[in-house]
């Protein structure tokens, strides 16, 4: 549900933020190795593993299957 500014409260968003990056991690790039990397897809979203292809130049996430 959005909120109005007048009911933001500036302590409240960052400890919400804080929270969010504690439960995800952050949002930086993670290699695992292996032609492996974890990161937020672009097009789902989600943090997941990419996984490099063959060719060696594209990585492809493996939660939808799209390239990055």
């Amino acid at each position: 549900m959005a909120s109005t500014a007048e009911q933001l409260r500036e302590p409240d968003i960052l400890r919400s933020y804080l929270r969010a990056l504690a439960r995800t991690g952050g949002a930086g790039d993670e290699d695992l190795g292996g032609g492996r990397q974890r990161r937020v897809c672009a097009h789902c979203g989600e943090r997941a593993v990419f996984t490099l292809e063959a060719g060696g130049t594209w990585y492809r996430c493996t939660h939808c299957g799209r390239y990055a």
